[in-house]
C-alpha cells in the first residue's frame, strides 16, 4: 500500500493540483476532494473506454485519516471494504466497453 503521510506536501512537491498543460485538476486533487473535503470513505477510478489504457485504482482513508492507495490482490480487481464487494473489470470488445463488475466476497456476481 502507498501511504500518503502529508498529502499537501506530497501533492505540491510531486503531484501538481492543476497541470499547466490541461488546466484540469489531477486525479490526486480529486482524491483529496472526495476523501478529505467531502468525507467519502473510498474513491475509485475506472477507464471504461477500451481504446484507452486500462486504469482501475482506488483509495481510502484509514482510521487516522491518511489517504492510502488500494493494492490489487489479483490483476484487474479491487475490494471495497465499505461496500463489502469485489470489483473486477473485463474488456467487452463486442460492446466496445470495459465493464466493471461487482462480486460478493464468495465470488457471486451481483446481478441487476
Amino acid at each position: 500500500m502507498d501511504y500518503i503521510k502529508n498529502f499537501e506536501i506530497k501533492r505540491n512537491k510531486y503531484m501538481p493540483i492543476f497541470p499547466k498543460a490541461t488546466g484540469h485538476p489531477t486525479i490526486y486533487r480529486k482524491v483529496q476532494i472526495y476523501l478529505q473535503e467531502m468525507g467519502a470513505k473510498e474513491y475509485f477510478i475506472h477507464q471504461p473506454d477500451p481504446e484507452k489504457p486500462a486504469e482501475f485504482r482506488g483509495w481510502y482513508r484509514d482510521t487516522s485519516g491518511e489517504i492510502i492507495e488500494m493494492t490489487q490482490d489479483t490483476p484487474r480487481t479491487l475490494f471495497s471494504e465499505r461496500l463489502n464487494l469485489l470489483f473486477t473489470w473485463k474488456d467487452e470488445l463486442d460492446l466496445n466497453v470495459r465493464l466493471l463488475r461487482p462480486y460478493l466476497p464468495d465470488g457471486t456476481l451481483v446481478n441487476k
